[in-house]
């Protein structure tokens, strides 16, 4: 692998590759947060169906994630290995954003079939853009200290985005509201965050280089290879269940939000600002990720940062929801602690890549980065399914103007006990964890070596 230390990787480089994130976000805050709550309240489908939906479309994740992943290894284009997809996928991802909050007046089962077939159009196209996304960090650095400056710049405008739909979103829908039906709403709202989205994908193919380069001779990777890395790279593992921990917890706590805030608190009025809070410490804490690395080390403030998120978000069970002050506190304390825990991880990710050559002589950027977004798209999908599941079971009844007292305790424990649950295997999967800032290193030498020695050969 050949890397062009001449082209040092500059602020504006590090911006535009954020802004990739941020347009790749708009999809993933918008479905964690709104779409769930807008199939039962504004399409018209029950909460069990919204769940089967959910469930299914992750059957084809299982197929699309890692072929898009051994796709995007086994070819190099003109203009990069990774950066033409981001190219290609501007326009669909448009028209998917735009397809999956349209309401066409179709009976129920059509209704059905057309939230199927548009959301996994959406998600088939999140997957073309965000694994050749996410793969170009391996392309653009490999050093740890850059890895996490990249990455605390990256999850920055990520959370800027989670700030901006959280907020936003209401505030557009309300505004639309006044003048047109609630479908048209999310519908016009939903064109705009397209738009955005697609501007932020072309500056992120502009702005970023690819500088870390396979040596011509280098093995090739095939399809079959993925068993491999589940029987090679344990730390790979470890992060598969990471990402389906924090990814499940978010779209639980951040699709039962919307119903919490409506409901349980009464206060609908406040949903803008509850999502809100969600997302806003991020925007603080992101910057200093790297310092934080530098000054409790990777496992360390992965362990803080879990616990501390388990602890706050507990303590919503015990916190009367009437308590708006108090709750608006721990909501603010709870998205600190998991901007922390689920925005770090991203950082490790080259470091998975790293250690996969390291134990096969393949380097898996697109397949571990494809494994990676399977994982965290079944953690969401698995979220989806248990939000709507568990308000089906509690006797969730769609836009009613008072729900039942078992719906209510429903809300409340997925806002509070199911996540803290989840979060418990979280902390024992990062005590699996080997890769330390010393055994990285070591490895990473090993890599440096052997792919100096195939460049001579080359």
């Amino acid at each position: 692998m050949t890397d062009k230390k001449e082209m040092p990787i500059g602020l504006g480089e590090k911006i535009g590759y954020g802004l990739g994130d941020m347009a790749c976000n708009i999809v993933f805050a918008s479905v964690y947060m709104y779409l769930t709550i807008f199939y039962t309240d504004v399409f018209g489908l029950s909460a069990g169906v919204v769940g089967i939906i959910f469930f299914i479309s992750r059957f084809v994740d299982a197929i699309t994630d890692p072929l898009m992943g051994t796709i995007v290894d086994k070819n190099q284009f003109k203009d990069g290995k990774f950066r033409p997809w981001i190219k290609w996928g501007i326009f669909p991802f448009i028209m998917g954003i735009y397809m999956v909050f349209s309401t066409p007046d179709l009976p129920e089962v059509g209704k059905i079939i057309y939230a199927f077939v548009t959301y996994n159009f959406l998600m088939i196209v999140y997957t073309m853009v965000n694994i050749p996304y996410g793969s170009l960090t391996s392309a653009m650095a490999r050093d740890t200290g850059e890895l996490a400056s990249i990455t605390s710049i990256r999850m920055f405008f990520a959370n800027l985005t989670g700030v901006l739909v959280a907020f936003f979103v209401p505030t557009l829908n309300n505004y639309f509201a006044a003048r047109y039906t609630p479908a048209q709403s999310f519908q016009y709202t939903a064109v705009i965050l397209a738009a955005l989205g697609g501007i932020m994908l072309f500056i992120t193919y502009v702005s970023t280089r690819e500088r870390i380069v396979l040596p011509k001779n280098a093995e090739k990777v095939a399809f079959a290879d993925i068993l491999t890395l589940f029987k090679t790279n344990r730390p790979f593992v470890v992060m598969c269940v990471l990402f389906l921990c924090h990814f499940g917890i978010m779209t639980i706590v951040g699709g039962a939000s919307a119903y919490y805030v409506k409901y349980n608190m009464g206060r609908e009025d406040l949903t803008r600002w509850f999502m809100l809070l969600g997302n806003l410490p991020a925007l603080a804490i992101m910057p200093f990720i790297p310092w934080m690395v530098v000054k409790f080390g990777k496992k360390p403030l992965l362990y803080m940062s879990t616990v501390l998120y388990m602890v706050t978000i507990l303590s919503i069970y015990y916190i009367p929801a009437s308590n708006v002050p108090l709750i608006f506190i721990i909501r603010l304390l709870a998205a600190a602690a998991s901007c922390i825990a689920s925005g770090y991880i991203w950082a490790l990710i080259p470091e998975l890549i790293v250690y996969g050559e390291y134990t096969s002589g393949k380097r898996f950027s697109g397949q571990i980065y494809a494994m990676i977004g399977f994982f965290f798209k079944m953690g969401m999908a698995m979220g989806g399914i248990f939000l709507g599941f568990f308000l089906e079971y509690f006797k969730y009844v769609p836009d009613a103007a008072q729900q039942p007292p078992e719906a209510l305790h429903g809300i409340l424990l997925l806002m509070s006990v199911v996540p803290a649950i989840i979060l418990v295997v979280a902390v024992y999967m990062i005590k699996l964890y080997e890769l330390d800032e010393k055994r990285y290193a070591e490895v990473l030498e090993v890599v440096v070596e052997r792919e100096r020695q195939l460049n001579e050969k080359a």
